[in-house]
């Protein structure tokens, strides 16, 4: 669900590469944690 959402915000924010490149590294550090 979380993964869905985070896919479904990058999309519409493909013109942003660094908003693109920060969350996944984000997505990255919270499959992490969990």
């Amino acid at each position: 669900m979380l993964e869905e959402a985070a896919a479904y915000h990058v999309e519409p924010k493909e013109p942003s590469n660094k908003d693109k490149k920060n969350k996944k590294e984000k997505k990255e550090k919270k499959t992490d944690k969990i």
